[in-house]
């Protein structure tokens, strides 16, 4: 039987205070704490691989092992907790989280119900989901690794036992999935980043070295205290410290980045019986207790830091801590009242089953209706700009206003390097074509805006969007957007097209100097009428948030403080590159900003916000935009304006 260590407690503590700093995000002169505190779910990892692979192989060992039991214990340890956030946090996404933000809070829900809520964030496209630090069930993704572990673990061991009982077989077994998962991580942080962090493959080595270490400790015992494991111990801590301080959001990990924090995890575990400081830290008793807490502690703190950050533009430092110390309070209370009592089996399997049950089935009827009801609009009917905003985005939803089989996202739909782009382009011999090729500016914003004024008698619009890909030669790595632009480039210079209209968020200067004006000369080349369009306003935060947050608070609203103000320089520079070229360049920033001011920037049309996210259009403020365009002589005989 495994003995309780106060340090292992301490190392858990360790985990969650790394990982609840680095959310926390607090910086201290100008120096953000822990600026890989992430690391903390890795130490986590470990931990569970081996307390939860000793279990199993002592009683694999007994003859004792069941399913049935291990499973039950997992459930009694695991679920409750987890239940109580989930339900906890539902009042708060209903009042709090805006249409789309709360339909991907229910689909995270029922998911964190399922355990499988990190292949729906592994899945979710990051071009258009909310931020990382506004989706409030986003921590759960590690609990899905973990339980998803838990499937495989028994199995392994017990096929693994039955087919060799030899303790050698099994290591080496052990180190084969070790290695090969090891690399997995490692590709996989260099060619599929997101699927990487998401998922078990590259993950289960981290178990598997936890799972080594009780192996090692059931057949062999923890070495006796010496010197050597003295300094052993030393060299765990600052293994698992330094990467914490060294390394920040840009590394790699998983990936061999990920080994000192592993590697120095086993250590802590395997010499922390050594007398030394850092049994005697990791051992102290207000440690301790945040250890036993950990859990709670681990499940609570994330929802509390967004949804404040949902109600408020930005945390002060004060605030901050404030919700710090929020959070030990509920995940005290939740260790206490919920916790403790099903663990320590106070309540017994059908109380607990029957609590499970119950709440299971009230997240997931509050998903479906949430989901089915696009969001639950009607609960902004008292806010009658965000209403008329959301209302307007439905139009988007229901594929009124662009062609989704036309839209395109580079990162999600695989090779599309020999994809028939040109079949979203059918041309129409009796009619003027106009052809609108850009990034997502042009799926949400530019198509609507000219179908808006032309008149489609006379006019027949088609376009190809690739979410993130200007419409420029030689942009970017990613072969689908180089691909897509050369065909479609391609495409226009062979055909007589009436008008080409090239739209995009633009904002990098060298792109525009460079790729930008190598492109207008091969068009200006092949003859080819081109008209650029600018990208619009962009925001720091969705703007929605931000009117609801400061109309709420102020009774007015402004929001120039979170437009991104490269985009202004950006167009400036627009304006000079474009026309220099021999094209039209159309500026949406200054029929935006009339004045040139950003305090004069147009914001609400018809009651409607200008974006309903950080900056593309909705449908009725790209019909107001595009509706004022002054276009050139030759592109007005193209472009049969119906002013509203």
């Amino acid at each position: 039987m495994l003995k309780y260590r106060a340090d292992i407690s301490g190392i858990r503590a360790l985990a969650v205070l790394s990982v609840l700093i680095y959310h926390a995000d607090l910086d201290v002169f100008g120096y953000r704490l822990l600026p890989a505190g992430f690391f903390g779910v890795d130490i986590f990892f470990v931990l569970s691989g081996y307390l939860i692979s000793y279990l199993v192989l002592e009683q694999i060992e007994r003859g004792e092992f069941s399913f049935l039991q291990f499973y039950h214990r997992r459930a009694r340890r695991i679920l409750p907790a987890l239940f109580a956030m989930l339900v906890f946090s539902i009042p708060f996404a209903f009042y709090l989280l805006h249409p789309n933000a709360l339909v991907a809070f229910s689909k995270s829900l029922v998911a964190a119900v399922a355990s499988v809520s990190n292949f729906v964030f592994w899945l979710e496209d990051s071009y258009t989901a909310e931020a990382s630090q506004l989706k409030p069930l986003l921590h759960t993704w590690s609990l899905g690794i973990e339980e998803q572990f838990y499937l495989v673990l028994p199995l392994l061991l017990i096929m693994l036992n039955r087919l060799s009982s030899s303790e050698r077989t099994i290591k080496i077994t052990l180190w084969v999935l070790l290695v090969g998962s090891l690399i997995c991580a490692q590709l996989t942080a260099i060619h599929a980043s997101t699927f990487g962090f998401f998922v078990l493959p590259s993950r289960i080595w981290e178990f598997v070295c936890g799972t080594l270490l009780a192996l090692s400790h059931l057949k062999h015992g923890l070495p006796a205290p010496t010197m050597r494991s003295r300094v052993w111990v030393y060299v765990g801590f600052l293994a698992v410290l330094v990467p914490m301080f060294v390394y920040d959001d840009g590394v790699r990990h998983p990936s061999t980045f990920t080994l000192s924090t592993v590697v120095g995890t086993v250590l802590l575990i395997r010499f922390g019986t050594t007398p030394s400081l850092v049994k005697s830290v990791l051992s102290w008793g207000p440690i301790v207790y945040i250890g036993l807490i950990s859990y709670s502690l681990y499940l609570l703190h994330w929802p509390i830091l967004v949804f404040a950050r949902h109600a408020f533009i930005e945390l002060g430092y004060g605030q901050t801590v404030l919700l710090i110390a929020v959070s030990f309070a509920c995940a005290a209370l939740s260790y206490r009242f919920v916790e403790t009592p099903f663990r320590e089996q106070r309540l017994g399997a059908k109380p607990l089953y029957l609590t499970l049950l119950t709440s299971g089935l009230v997240m997931v009827v509050f998903a479906l209706w949430a989901i089915s009801g696009g969001g639950l609009i009607d609960r902004f009917r008292d806010r009658p700009v965000l209403y008329a905003t959301f209302l307007d985005m439905q139009r988007v939803d229901r594929g009124e206003t662009y062609d989704p089989d036309c839209y395109f996202h580079f990162e999600l739909d695989g090779d599309l390097t020999e994809h028939p782009f040109e079949n979203c382009l059918v041309l129409d011999d009796n009619r003027q074509n106009i052809v609108l090729m850009g990034d997502s500016m042009v799926a949400y914003s530019s198509f609507w805006g000219v179908k808006s004024i032309v008149d489609p008698a006379t006019t027949n619009v088609v376009f190809t969007g690739m979410a993130g890909c200007r419409p420029v030669f030689d942009y970017g790595r990613n072969e689908n957007c180089r691909a897509r632009n050369d065909r479609i480039l391609a495409f226009a210079a062979e055909n007589e097209i009436d008008l080409l209209i090239l739209a995009g968020g633009w904002r990098n200067p060298d792109v525009i100097q460079n790729n930008l004006v190598d492109t207008l000369e091969y068009l200006k080349t092949a003859g080819q009428n081109t008209v650029v369009i600018g990208a619009p306003l962009q925001f720091e935060r969705k703007l929605p948030d931000v009117y609801d947050i400061v109309a709420s608070q102020t009774g007015s609203f402004q929001g120039a403080s979170m437009i991104v103000p490269e985009y202004f320089a950006a167009d400036e520079l627009m304006q000079d590159v474009v026309p220099a070229s021999g094209f039209q360049y159309i500026s949406l920033t200054t029929q935006i900003c009339l004045t040139g001011l950003v305090e004069d920037c147009r914001l609400t049309y018809d009651d409607v916000l200008l974006t309903a996210d950080r900056g593309h259009l909705t449908p009725t403020a790209a019909e107001h935009l595009f509706s004022q365009y002054k276009f050139d002589d030759e592109t007005s005989q193209i472009v049969r304006r119906e002013l509203k």
